[in-house]
């Protein structure tokens, strides 16, 4: 459209009367109480002091919100420490890497009642998933998408022997897995896959 250049302008532009007031992200209508709230017309004058106010609102909306994660960010780093790290290293030191180090996987792995066999494939399989499909194994055993650093990482994942069942069973509160004996790497691939897209949320933990 044209632009707006003097008061006739705005007001065929703006046929309904426009106040200092303006809609939320929450779709409610909010006064600019401080700029004169519904009492207040925005003219053709002032229309910039509009634009600034609406602006400033809808920036700090969520002050309150960002104000109470900070605090909870603070209680596990402390706040003045964040100039130190960009926020992916952040990440990483405080989730984990996004990155799968197998060689420190498997020393922090024990294996009970499964034959060496069994145990082969499921490695085997596990290095053959993509970073998504790990990320879904790790979840269904552990409860989270990550393994932790190296320094961090002081609880070791259990393989236990779920005999013949026909799919795994996890106990997320121990990173606890009862694998099935499966005897084909196509089996174990299945039934991991079948845990790892479908076993989140309870359908298959213990």
């Amino acid at each position: 459209k044209d632009p707006v250049s003097d008061e006739e302008q705005f007001r065929e532009r703006f046929p309904d009367k426009l106040l200092f007031e303006y809609t939320s992200s929450d779709g409610v209508v909010r006064e600019l109480a401080a700029m004169g709230g519904r009492s207040r017309a925005v003219t053709f004058a002032d229309r910039e002091l509009y634009c600034d106010a609406v602006l400033k609102a809808r920036l700090s909306e969520f002050d309150v919100a960002v104000d109470a994660m900070r605090r909870g960010m603070g209680e596990v780093v402390p706040v003045r420490s964040l100039v130190l790290f960009s926020s992916l290293q952040w990440e990483e030191l405080i989730c984990g890497s996004p990155e799968f180090d197998m060689d420190l996987w498997r020393t922090h792995t024990e294996v009970s009642g499964l034959s060496a066999a069994t145990v082969s494939l499921f490695w085997k399989v596990i290095e053959g998933l993509s970073q998504k499909d790990k990320a879904g194994f790790v979840r269904f055993a552990w409860g989270r998408s990550r393994l932790p650093p190296a320094k961090d990482f002081t609880v070791k994942m259990r393989l236990t022997s779920g005999g013949r069942a026909a799919l795994p069973v996890s106990h997320t509160c121990f990173f606890s897995v009862e694998l099935p004996d499966y005897k084909s790497e196509d089996e174990m691939r299945h039934g991991i896959l079948t845990a790892v897209h479908y076993g989140v949320g309870g359908i298959l933990m213990g």
